[in-house]
């Protein structure tokens, strides 16, 4: 493969990388657990926390561990979508580690 060929390529890859990581951004989980709701994006931003079991405002550790438990089921769930969305959206691109690609 010539220089220029594998240039047009990377910038080919680049531009759709950096296409990828805005369509992620965009990308919103939410999760309702254990009297919790939580909405997360894919910059593993924390967008609304709501507390729908009042009982919960009474007692200090099940809130925090409830809180906990959503907290990372939202961060799993979001990880989840947003490898599966760069997956798809890179399908067919000469990458390596779509890891290092979202960071």
């Amino acid at each position: 493969m010539d220089l220029f060929k594998m240039m047009k390529e990377a910038q080919k890859l680049q531009s759709t990388v950096k296409k990828a990581k805005k369509e992620i951004k965009k990308t919103v989980v939410e999760v309702e657990k254990e009297g919790i709701r939580v909405k997360i994006n894919g910059e593993f931003r924390v967008i609304n926390v709501e507390i729908l079991n009042d009982a919960l405002l009474t007692d200090k550790r099940k809130l925090e561990k409830a809180f906990l438990s959503v907290m990372e089921e939202a961060h799993r769930n979001i990880e989840k979508v947003t490898k599966e969305k760069m997956n798809e959206l890179l399908k067919g691109m000469p990458i390596g580690d779509v890891d290092s690609l979202l960071s």
